[in-house]
């Protein structure tokens, strides 16, 4: 039996909670590498020096809002092909993957590269005012790192595409080694192995580690997809030309998400802006940033969650099983919000040891940074179980096609509700005002994500959808 069919048919009938954490614990191991790997290029180039490390953070983020989007358009893959294996359709999901790997591989180089390098010493002058020393470094690290872009994106199309067939591990595999290779060959090029011959090449030196061994997991991936090894399988070269329905489809459900995934960018850098203005000012923004680090563990689940969520909503959405399709959500946001209560108690109990461990200063500035940043993370014990019901009841929207919703859900509880209440509290009761406006921004998230998804399962009873009691 293909492996095609034994995905669909547990996603289809197999129990539901037990499928969804199948399918997530790839995906959580798999966004907690990348975390991990960010962090310790991190760790590597602030060795160089404080004008390495602000070159680095300028470049990244101009780079921030192409990866973003560029991962909101692989995600709209992923939900073509979940719904196409739903209805029993392999050669339509092939179709799907095979023009994504394609489109993108184009893309990224008749525009994407060529705009990126030219308009890099524009885009960094904008961003650092134009600081010479920094640009100095900044503006060779991110052309290297615009080259970068086509094995990162064709990778996050190609991982979402898996994720939608229900294989969440080939991409957890992909990913090991991706940052296996990335660490190694960064801190060769940046600190050089003199008995190899290879020179240190500094800030630079990261952008080349990070450009060959995306390059090299490219390469494996693509064989790994031609060699019909895993749930996908790529065409024949005969089937490459662009099919530009295909291509309008996937760009108008992925545009939403994007611009959902960049406005929660945007949400962060307001929320910095707004603890800058209260009399804590930079030790309540440096506490958020090394908090975020401890919060993130909890983060990673809900991103999970969400991706699973998405496909088999997906797959049972496209096979018209409707009612499996709802349970399936309403699982995920239960398992998740549970999971996240006693996580959450966990990181703000052990935040000032932990927090301590990551931060070393003097012990007075110390000694206030823990104590804001502990009071974010008890915060966050009410916050987290809300925000994972939300993510994941947005992933089970995105499942069925709509990804309108989650972006009305973002701009409505995070803009509408979270930073109008953080600017206001901020003023009354300083970092800890701007906390309470956060956390009631991610308790309206996850109500609005269930009253999203329990109006889509209402339409679908109202309106009368078929459904099949039998997979195909």
């Amino acid at each position: 039996m293909p492996r095609e069919t034994v995905t669909r048919e547990r996603m289809l009938t197999g129990p539901i909670t037990q499928v969804l954490l199948q399918l997530a614990w790839p995906t959580v191991t798999t966004a907690a590498l990348q975390g991990i790997a960010t962090a310790l290029d991190g760790v590597m180039v602030a060795r160089l020096g404080e004008t390495a490390v602000a070159s680095v953070t300028a470049a990244r983020q101009v780079l921030m809002v192409v990866l973003v989007a560029g991962g909101a358009v692989a995600a709209s893959t992923g939900i073509l092909v979940s719904q196409a294996i739903g209805r029993g359709e392999r050669q339509v999901a092939r179709h799907i993957t095979t023009q994504a790997l394609i489109s993108f591989c184009l893309l990224v180089l008749a525009v994407l590269t060529p705009v990126g390098w030219y308009a890099t010493p524009w885009l960094l002058g904008l961003l650092t005012r134009g600081d010479a020393k920094v640009m100095a470094l900044g503006v060779p690290y991110m052309q290297i790192v615009v080259l970068s872009l086509l094995p990162t994106l064709a990778t996050f199309a190609a991982m979402g595409a898996l994720r939608g067939a229900g294989d969440t591990k080939t991409p957890l595999k992909l990913t090991f080694w991706t940052n296996l290779l990335t660490a190694g060959m960064t801190y060769a090029l940046i600190f050089g192995i003199k008995p190899l011959g290879i020179p240190a090449l500094g800030v630079v030196g990261a952008a080349w580690g990070n450009l060959w061994s995306r390059g090299l997991v490219l390469v494996a991936a693509y064989w790994l997809l031609a060699s019909g090894r895993l749930t996908l399988r790529l065409e024949a070269p005969r089937h490459w030309l662009p099919d530009c329905p295909l291509l309008g489809r996937m760009v108008t459900l992925g545009t939403p998400h994007a611009l959902s995934s960049i406005l929660l960018n945007v949400w962060g850098l307001v929320v910095i802006g707004i603890l800058y203005q209260t009399h804590d000012g930079r030790a309540a923004a440096a506490a958020y940033g090394l908090s975020l680090l401890l919060r993130n563990f909890g983060t990673w689940v809900t991103w999970g969650f969400a991706e699973a969520t998405m496909a088999m909503v997906g797959q049972n959405y496209g096979a018209r099983r409707l009612r499996r399709a709802a349970q399936t959500g309403w699982a995920a946001a239960r398992v998740a919000s549970v999971y996240l209560i006693p996580v959450s108690l966990l990181i703000a109990a052990s935040a000032p040891w932990l927090l301590g461990l990551i931060f070393n200063d003097d012990p007075a500035r110390k000694a206030e940074i823990l104590h804001i940043g502990s009071r974010f993370l008890w915060s966050q014990v009410v916050a987290l179980p809300f925000l994972g019901a939300g993510m994941s009841l947005e992933g089970a929207l995105r499942g069925t096609g709509d990804t309108r919703a989650p972006l009305l859900i973002n701009v409505c509880s995070l803009y509408c509700i979270g930073i109008p209440s953080a600017y206001y509290l901020a003023r009354v009761w300083g970092s800890d005002g701007v906390w309470v406006g956060m956390a009631l921004g991610l308790v309206a998230r996850g109500l609005a994500g269930w009253f999203m998804w329990r109006r889509t399962v209402v339409r679908w009873s109202q309106r009368g959808i078929e459904e099949r009691g039998a997979s195909r």
